[in-house]
């Protein structure tokens, strides 16, 4: 991922200033990957109990801000601790919840890829050291690789418990 994005940085940056845009990039991309996993739970009619992104954990009914480790075995960089509707979920519905995180990875990649092709503009013509162009290809970079890393069945993956759910219909309890 580092290797990617860091193609894509400016050349004038240092590998500090990328790693630095790394970690801020995943920040934005893990919250928006988390509120699209909320966004579906509400949408199902669930309750949202917590959304965590490297630890800093809001919790909406409580409106209340926090840190919180993450589970260990799983969840590398955020999660969704929810609560299913009272009849509980349908395998539909559970799904729904667990692609909606990828999803909105792959909206924001989309909506990076097009904003950098509306603004890239040939080198020589551009003085200044960072261009947004440049920013939307990192930010493309970002969540395309957390897009389709979120869907392979890895311990505590969006596509381990697709797979889970596809096999047997287990649901779990985090997003």
């Amino acid at each position: 991922l580092f290797a990617g994005l860091y193609e894509y940085a400016p050349a004038s940056w240092s590998g500090l200033e990328a790693l630095f845009a790394l970690m801020a990039l995943s920040f934005f991309v893990t919250f928006f990957h988390e509120l699209g996993h909320a966004l579906a739970v509400w949408r199902q009619r669930g309750t949202v109990l917590a959304i965590s992104v490297f630890g800093l954990t809001y919790a909406p009914r409580q409106r209340r801000l926090s840190f919180e480790p993450l589970p260990r075995g799983g969840d590398l960089a955020g999660f969704v601790r929810l609560r299913p509707p009272e009849r509980g979920w349908t395998r539909r519905q559970y799904a729904v919840v667990l692609v909606a995180g990828p999803l909105a990875d792959a909206a924001i990649a989309l909506l990076a890829l097009t904003t950098s092709a509306a603004l890239a503009v040939p080198a020589s013509s551009f003085e200044r050291s960072i261009d947004p162009a440049h920013f939307a290809s990192m930010l493309m970079v970002v969540a395309f690789i957390s897009s389709l890393g979120n869907l392979l069945p890895y311990r505590g993956s969006d596509g381990a418990r697709l797979l889970a759910l596809w096999r047997n219909g287990r649901a779990g309890k985090n997003s």
